[in-house]
């Protein structure tokens, strides 16, 4: 049975659902294509390593869009047409409606958890990256949990007022879940500034990580460890922050430019409004940034540790502790200088610098997220020859995080 809407949303609903399927392609194609530029990097720095906590949040952050963008893909909609009555008068004009598959709007539903479940994957791994710079300092770890916990709650409050609309009729009565389709009921009176909330707690998050980040990297520019705003800015990671900025900076302009139309408030305009068909299909497309984003950080600090143990580390010389390699590489990479103060004699040799032992640390990969991003400038990190990166390929790896 499929599910019917009146010329009461057709003005703006078909203009919309044109709008919801090219914001669904030209995602689903956005996350294609990262795939595909990522895929050979995945698969030796992902999946042929240790799989840690971070690997499977990694796997949610990445797929989970995907998954709901291609169930997406496929909304089918029919617009039909109701002629005048024979024996009404003649200059009446026919109505317009259009028709849902009740199937499609079912599969629907599972874009209202994007959201949310790319907010609980990005920002653990972003909260990682800043707690392993800063080497597990306890009131920066605390604090980033507040951060985090007021971010998830802001998140879901927008989600649930924004999809209160979903299950309200014309006339204010309950709605029947089987007889709602969030991408058509979204422009029946809902106000995309309920939103705001989630998008504006994004951001305070953003500012949070790319200062950290930042006067994290200063200090050590401070200390003769990076020579080039340049290095500053890649080595922390700060790039991949400004763009999570940068995008969510965007999204909540646009959400202050999909308010209620202007008729709606009392005044009389007849511009068109951008509110008017645009619903919050944008929320998504934000999602989906933000996981291709994301995951770029992921790999290339995987990346990052990978090539650091293949270039400092012996794999027969398994002797110090997780802690123990995670000092050496704070003390390597000087991001704390002062790490280097208490590493036995016998581990502080870069022949030994490589983690045996499963520890808490090995289990959240804090090791991996304590590295320079080091792309530019740097001869010490393309200094592997083509027959250790061939021999990465090949998966020599397997025992490493």
């Amino acid at each position: 049975m499929d599910i019917v809407r009146n010329d009461s949303v057709f003005s703006n609903g078909v203009f919309h659902m044109q709008i919801y399927k090219y914001f669904t392609s030209a995602a689903l194609a956005l996350l294609i294509y990262s795939y595909l530029l990522t895929f050979e990097k995945e698969k030796i720095y992902v999946w042929k390593q240790a799989k840690t906590l971070p690997f499977y949040i990694f796997l949610i952050l990445r797929y989970f869009p995907l998954v709901v963008f291609m169930l997406g893909i496929n909304f089918r909609y029919t617009v039909y047409e109701t002629p005048v009555p024979a024996g009404f008068s003649q200059d009446l004009e026919p109505s317009y409606g259009i028709l849902l598959d009740r199937y499609n709007c079912g599969f629907s539903f599972f874009r209202l958890f994007l959201g949310p479940v790319v907010t609980a994957t990005s920002t653990v791994i972003l909260i990682l990256r800043v707690n392993a710079i800063y080497n597990k300092v306890k009131w920066i770890m605390l604090f980033m949990i507040v951060m985090y916990l007021g971010q998830m709650a802001a998140t879901m409050f927008s989600i649930y007022q924004d999809s209160q609309e979903f299950f309200i009729d014309g006339d204010g009565r309950p709605a029947s879940l089987s007889n709602a389709c969030p991408p058509i009921d979204e422009l029946d009176g809902t106000n995309p500034n309920t939103l705001l909330p989630l998008v504006l707690s994004a951001i305070s998050f953003d500012i949070v990580i790319f200062s950290l980040t930042i006067i994290k990297g200063i200090r050590a520019k401070a200390k003769g460890t990076s020579t080039t705003l340049l290095k500053v800015l890649v080595q922390g990671g700060n790039i991949y922050f400004m763009a999570l900025f940068s995008v969510n900076s965007l999204n909540a302009l646009l959400i202050l430019l999909t308010m209620d139309s202007y008729l709606d408030h009392g005044r009389e305009d007849s511009r068109l409004w951008i509110g008017s068909f645009v619903g919050n299909i944008n929320v998504q497309f934000t999602a989906a940034i933000t996981s291709v984003i994301v995951s770029y950080l992921f790999l290339d600090l995987r990346e990052a540790a990978c090539r650091s143990r293949r270039s400092y580390s012996s794999p027969s010389a398994i002797t110090a502790t997780a802690r123990q390699w995670f000092q050496v590489q704070q003390c390597k990479t000087e991001w704390d200088s002062s790490s280097c103060t208490d590493i036995p004699a016998e581990n502080n040799t870069k022949g030994k610098q490589f983690f045996g032992q499963k520890t808490f640390q090995d289990i959240m990969g804090y090791e991996d997220f304590a590295v320079d991003l080091q792309h530019f400038d740097d001869e010490d990190y393309d200094a592997m020859d083509e027959e250790d990166d061939f021999n990465l390929r090949k998966g020599d790896l397997e025992g490493g995080v």
